[in-house]
């Protein structure tokens, strides 16, 4: 098998993996201490295995490959190699790391063919969107498929909608990302945060502060979401329920 491997400055966070002069994986550490960091290179969450490798992997149940399956192949003394790599990585397990994620694609930092989206170009609108005349779009703006931006909105970048989306006038989007099928009421804010696919925000709510609301949430007017708010999926919020 083959373990992908990408350095840090910091690798304290990640699992190191030292590799011998040919490449092949000699051990793994779990989130070192400084004192114990002997190479910057981490694991980067890619594998190419080999079919039989996957005969390890007990059935029906959680399992780790970094922590099961990888020492065991040690163990057994099967052949597993590290490719180190310079190429972009990113890990997107936070909301701070998952918005970045977004703006280095717009930035040009990276460019994944399959979106068909280059970096740097901006505006982006997909097919069938329709943006009101008196709206502003400010900055490297992605908006998918089939959208509607309503009167006097305004849309700083860097923001990403996804196919599908509603925003009603006088919203204001920055630095966000909205996930397909989403829709967004007049007066709402919505800043430096993540709306998941399907949420639908009722007018004058505020979601700030690298806040996250789930899929198919509805949240009535007049809330305000800010300070990294959580909101679970399929959450129903009634009018003012929160408010900071």
């Amino acid at each position: 098998g083959t373990i992908y491997l990408t350095p840090l400055e910091d690798p304290t966070a990640y699992g190191l993996v030292l590799v011998d002069e040919k490449g092949r994986v000699e051990s793994f550490l779990e989130k070192p201490s400084w004192d114990q960091v002997t190479t910057s290179l981490i694991n980067g969450g890619t594998y190419i295995l080999e079919l039989e490798v996957l005969d390890l992997v007990p059935p029906g149940q959680n399992y780790s490959f970094e922590r099961g399956l990888f020492p065991a192949l040690l163990e057994r003394d099967r052949p597993l190699f590290g490719y180190p790599s310079l190429a972009y990585w990113m890990e997107i397990g936070t909301p701070e790391k998952y918005l970045q994620a977004h703006w280095d694609i717009l930035d040009g930092k990276f460019e994944p063919g399959f979106l068909g989206i280059k970096g740097g170009c901006s505006p982006h609108l997909g097919e069938g969107t329709f943006v009101d005349p008196s709206a502003h779009i400010l900055g490297t703006v992605v908006i998918e498929n089939g959208c509607h931006i309503g009167a006097d909105v305004t849309i700083a970048g860097p923001a990403v909608l996804g196919s599908g989306c509603s925003v009603g006038e006088r919203t204001t989007v920055e630095g966000s990302v909205i996930l397909d099928s989403c829709t967004i009421g007049r007066a709402c804010r919505i800043k430096d945060s993540i709306l998941s696919k399907g949420v639908s925000l009722q007018d004058e709510v505020h979601v700030l502060d690298n806040s996250v609301i789930g899929d198919n949430c509805l949240i009535e007017k007049d809330n305000q979401l800010k300070r990294a708010v959580r909101v679970f999926p399929g959450t129903y919020l009634k009018e003012g329920s929160i408010k900071f």
